[in-house]
């Protein structure tokens, strides 16, 4: 035999009830410990719940002032709260565009320009926004187009 082997035999454990009351006891005070927890986190999910309700009455209720008119959109406390809760406040503006646009029409021999106000045309107009207005929305409510002769 060399001198690091063991010439003993391994040893029963012995479980006496003292240990067995030493782990119940640690047991019981890790459930509570874990039912304290839940109801922490219940509580916590309740108070979360208050507060987004909250938050979302005041987008809400900013929203309606700014349309409304009664608020500025441009207020810096209106933009800074609307920074710190992450909202995405727009606000309409009327515009009108004036558009020339020059081209060559075919017509029969014996018409006119005016011949053709008869007709309905209709024109297509798009905006190529640059990436730091992609979330601009552009809604053309009426076109009138008329014709002149150069």
């Amino acid at each position: 035999m060399s001198e690091h082997e063991s010439t003993t035999e391994p040893t029963e454990l012995t479980i006496t009830e003292a240990m067995v009351e030493n782990l119940t006891r640690q047991l019981e005070e890790a459930n509570r410990s874990t039912e304290r927890m839940v109801e922490n986190r219940d509580q916590v999910l309740s108070q979360m719940s208050v507060y987004t309700r909250a938050i979302n009455k005041a987008k809400e209720y900013i929203t309606t002032a700014v349309t409304d008119g009664d608020l500025d959109a441009d207020d810096e406390v209106v933009i800074e709260l609307a920074d710190i809760f992450g909202w995405e406040l727009t606000k309409d503006v009327n515009v009108r565009f004036t558009i020339t646009a020059e081209g060559t029409i075919t017509i029969p021999l014996g018409k006119s320009i005016d011949d053709l106000s008869s007709y309905d045309f209709s024109a297509e107009i798009t905006l190529d926004w640059d990436k730091d207005r992609q979330d601009w929305e552009l809604e053309i409510d009426s076109t009138d187009i008329e014709f002149e002769e150069n």
